[in-house]
């Protein structure tokens, strides 16, 4: 009997506890929601990431968007900032992959993006896109560069299976120290003739051929960089074909 009561005792108190806590969290809850109620937003926050690997959104821009859409933030109470409506407003812009819009009860409205990371420049006539590393295409940022490899010459912006490989293609550079150091453009004179452009002094004609294999053809031509190249000079040859299986073909 003594058991069973002392049983029901500490079921009782630990409902209590849970009772009390409850309260206690719903309370905090009802004041923070009234302070926020009544907080003005005070300034500005903006955080822009990746900033070390594309330049395509700036602090500025965001100020632009928000000015150009008569949205003034500071001294709006916070509960009357449609938060939602920024993420979308902001997020539309070219160049940015994720907006996030919260506020804190100091009064501070904090936007932050993320902007795409473009792995490749397209130049497809008179249309210029980024490649960016979901495999997505979308238009160039007037006078906002990303610093990567050029493909130009005669792209097939609507094949889809073609911009997947050159997809893979980018990535591979991307995360390759010493292709990503060297290689500078692509040309695309048809789908079955590209060609690598080096960087600058470099005029060595390298025919990739297609995107088929590229791993394997670029490894073909990383062993002929340490091995003839480092025991002949590189300078000497003006061409040096890729496209054929388990050779190199190099004229001077």
């Amino acid at each position: 009997m003594k058991r069973i009561f002392i049983k029901v005792l500490r079921i009782i108190g630990i409902t209590c506890l849970f009772l009390v806590a409850g309260a206690y969290f719903a309370l905090s809850s009802m004041i923070v929601e009234q302070k926020r109620d009544e907080t003005i937003c005070q300034s500005l926050k903006i955080q822009i990431i990746d900033s070390v690997n594309a330049q395509l959104v700036l602090t500025e821009d965001v100020y632009a968007i928000l000015e150009k859409k008569g949205i003034m933030l500071a001294g709006e109470k916070l509960n009357q900032i449609n938060l939602y409506q920024l993420e979308q407003l902001i997020a539309e812009e070219e160049g940015v992959s994720f907006c996030e819009v919260y506020t804190r009860l100091n009064g501070v409205l904090t936007i932050r993006i993320a902007q795409r990371l473009p792995l490749l420049r397209l130049e497809a006539g008179r249309r210029s896109y980024y490649l960016d590393n979901t495999g997505a295409l979308f238009p160039t940022v007037p006078f906002r560069t990303a610093y990567v490899p050029v493909v130009s010459g005669d792209i097939p912006v609507e094949n889809e299976e073609w911009i997947a490989q050159l997809h893979r293609f980018g990535s591979f550079i991307r995360n390759n120290r010493f292709w990503n150091a060297q290689i500078e453009q692509l040309y695309v004179h048809n789908l079955n003739n590209i060609e690598i452009i080096q960087r600058a002094g470099t005029y060595t004609t390298v025919m990739l051929g297609t995107l088929d294999n590229f791993e394997t053809k670029l490894q073909k031509l990383y062993t002929f960089y340490l091995t003839v190249s480092t025991s002949q000079g590189w300078d000497q040859y003006t061409y040096i074909d890729l496209r054929y299986q388990n050779q190199i073909v190099c004229r001077k």
